[in-house]
């Protein structure tokens, strides 16, 4: 009487292998704060080559939960894409043979397809945000650690970089605004690289 049913187990199943997938491909580009990275760095230098982990092994909740956050509008913006992709194609093919069939038939059922698909992800993509919710105090952690070392000093690392990668356009900016010769201006941004590196 209390057995889930195959087909909701096989959706649930698929839904969490594809949000793994995501999540794996989503982590660095999408889901870590800038100051995250450097812990990333880290671990990916230790631990992910010597162990079997994957990503999402290592982060938790808050990391799933930045990407149920993301995911109505990177669903939206893939369904965007899709249409545009196809309207593209439908054009083209216009182009190249003309038809007597209404390029458009098939388009409004490819669409609703996809917003129906869109529309049972985001429904199960809630339930899971609930259930995080409910068990928040088992899930989330209340203490995170402390930066290690050597974290702390990647990220100083990736910070003067950022920063000095922006000076140096801000600096070419400005002389380019002056009217300085690209020459000029090269050796004026060496100068400051070598400044910089002392």
């Amino acid at each position: 009487e209390g057995a889930i049913p195959d087909q909701l187990t096989k959706e649930w199943t698929d839904m969490v292998d594809g949000i793994t997938l995501y999540f794996e491909q989503a982590l660095v580009s999408r889901l870590l704060y800038p100051s995250e990275l450097s812990q990333f760095r880290n671990l990916e230098d230790t631990l992910l080559n010597e162990t079997p982990l994957q990503k999402v092994d290592i982060y938790g909740c808050e990391h799933l939960l930045r990407l149920i956050s993301a995911m109505p509008r990177i669903l939206d913006q893939q369904y965007r894409d899709a249409k545009m992709k196809k309207l593209e194609r439908k054009n083209k093919e216009k182009k190249t043979t003309e038809s007597s069939e209404d390029p458009n038939e098939t388009s409004h059922e490819e669409e609703d397809d996809l917003a129906q698909i869109g529309g049972v992800i985001l429904a199960k993509l809630q339930d899971l945000a609930r259930f995080l919710q409910k068990n928040q105090s088992t899930l989330f952690c209340s203490r995170y650690r402390k930066k290690s070392d050597a974290e702390v000093k990647i990220e100083r690392k990736i910070q003067k970089r950022q920063e000095r990668r922006l000076k140096n356009r801000l600096y070419n900016m400005l002389l380019q605004q002056q009217g300085s010769t690209s020459q000029e201006m090269e050796d004026n941004v060496e100068v400051d690289n070598i400044m910089n590196d002392d």
